[in-house]
């Protein structure tokens, strides 16, 4: 029988270090790729850039510049028109009609990809490169004296009280604009419509056009590249060159197809790659069963321990059987028994603490070891996320536990050992 509990307690120990090793090796096993992690994390930040806060930033530029030169032109347009003396309701629309900007020179964003980055390309962000990112906003300003007499006189020839003014509309010749809405050169021409209407209609309606320069206008300090260059990107996300923009230089050793993607589409297949090697695709053999790996995390604390409290009965068991069969002690193969050197350290003249290599091993091997193969396992699978309480509690409920049945092992063991280093008594004849 104290051959049976020897047995036992031997393949429980061993039990206890096969089950330790699979879990390390199962942990070594879930590799997180941290190329390919840290490329989705480039491309999903790339996903992320709201280039709509540029057209912010436009807006408010262009708003303090009409406040400065627009409005107070409108004002005075309107205030010329009063001093005339015309009998005309409405015509403080004529200086109204100057009061915004008549054209707006500037990157188109909402025509680009760059509004919708997740089915933008890499291909297709470094393209912008072909338009004037360094150019600044334009507006354009009118320039009103000779207008300003040509409505006089429009307004003289046709003195009737109590009509009034309608349908203005200013606005540019044709242009073709596609990505960008900049205006070649210094100045523009302008066309100008309005409608003279009776208080009562009783023939044709008097119209007025004419045509007048308007000065271009920039907008210090606003360009795309000045923008971008203040939104402090990381180096691997946006890069400003000089008069170009590079955009995701971190991915520069990925493979080509990377840059013809969609970043959308690009993010989910890199996650779909690195889901692969994640524990949930992974298996491990535990005792003859084969355990799918999202279960290893519940399985291999649960069964450690189980394993260490048996173990830790089963040491109790033998250090209470020892003194009634020492030979079978003695002569049983097991390295916590079998070891027979000891590691005497001296704290003082009359004391030498002694401590027997096998209980050392003992520690090593059922406690130290199931508790790293767990530690370990908590470190991996960490980098693939953060764990669900549950998760987290039964490791820390395994380990607190392990660490007590193991400790109560070892004691149970360093008594053994205290009892076979006892002579053996004589027996009297």
């Amino acid at each position: 029988m104290i051959e049976d509990a020897l047995k036992s307690t031997r393949t429980l120990h061993r039990l206890i270090m096969t089950v330790s090793l699979v879990t390390i090796v199962f942990a070594l096993s879930i590799n997180l790729p941290e190329d390919k992690a840290a490329r989705k994390q480039l491309i999903d930040d790339l996903a992320a850039i709201d280039f709509t806060g540029y057209s912010i930033f436009l807006s408010s530029k262009v708003e303090k510049k009409r406040q400065e030169v627009l409005v107070p032109l409108s004002e005075e347009l309107g205030q010329v028109l009063e001093n005339k003396g015309h009998l005309i309701f409405g015509l403080d629309q004529i200086g109204d009609a100057f009061s915004e900007p008549i054209h707006v020179g500037r990157i188109l964003l909402e025509d680009l990809l760059v509004t919708e980055m997740s089915n933008a390309t890499i291909v297709g962000l470094n393209a912008l490169n072909g338009l004037s990112l360094g150019a600044n906003v334009q507006i354009s300003v009118p320039q009103t004296d000779l207008l300003m007499t040509e409505i006089d006189a429009f307004l003289s020839e046709n003195p009737q009280a109590g009509r009034r003014i309608d349908e203005i509309r200013v606005s540019l010749d044709e242009f073709d604009f596609t990505a960008d809405s900049f205006l070649p050169g210094q100045q523009v021409i302008v066309g100008i419509y309005f409608e003279l209407l009776d208080a009562v209609r009783t023939g044709g309606v008097l119209t007025f056009s004419a045509s007048f320069l308007a000065d271009i206008v920039e907008i210090e300090d606003t360009s795309f590249l000045t923008w971008l260059g203040a939104q402090d990107f990381d180096e691997g996300l946006v890069q400003v060159d000089g008069v170009e923009v590079v955009f995701a230089p971190g991915l520069q050793s990925a493979p080509t197809s990377f840059a013809s993607e969609k970043l959308g589409v690009l993010s989910l297949r890199l996650e779909n790659e690195i889901a692969s090697s994640s524990p949930a695709n992974q298996s491990v053999s535990i005792l003859g069963t084969n355990v799918p790996g999202a279960l290893t995390i519940f399985a291999s604390p649960i069964i450690l321990f189980a394993l260490s409290y048996y173990f830790g009965a089963h040491t109790a068991h033998l250090s209470r059987i020892v003194s009634k069969g020492r030979e079978s002690f003695e002569v049983f193969s097991w390295l916590p028994l079998s070891i027979q050197a000891e590691w005497r350290i001296r704290t003082s003249k009359q004391w030498t603490l002694a401590l027997p290599f096998g209980a050392l091993e003992c520690l090593g091997s059922a406690v130290l070891l199931p508790i790293g193969a767990l530690a370990l396992l908590f470190y991996r699978l960490q980098t693939f996320g953060s764990l669900a309480s549950l998760q987290i509690y039964c490791l820390l409920g395994a380990t607190v536990g392990i660490l007590l049945f193991g400790l109560f092992a070892v004691r149970h063991v360093l008594g053994v050992c205290a009892v076979l280093a006892q002579p053996e008594p004589r027996s009297t004849p």
